[in-house]
């Protein structure tokens, strides 16, 4: 049964770990400019930590 849903399963979790592993290296190597690129740029370091469920609501920690 396993076969008749994936004729090269060899061939399919090899694929899902490459697609997989570049999704991460993407996210990591360009995730925060993407974030900029839609408003969700990251705080500035002088900026006062939010302490509270403000935290996930503020559009700035959205994209975290």
């Amino acid at each position: 049964m396993f076969r008749s849903f994936f004729p090269s399963p060899r061939l399919f979790f090899i694929s899902a770990l490459f697609w997989s592993a570049l999704a991460v290296a993407v996210w990591y190597s360009l995730g925060d400019t993407l974030g900029a690129a839609f408003g969700f740029a990251p705080p500035p370091a002088d900026a006062a930590p939010v302490i509270g469920l403000g935290y996930f609501t503020m559009p700035q920690f959205i994209w975290f």
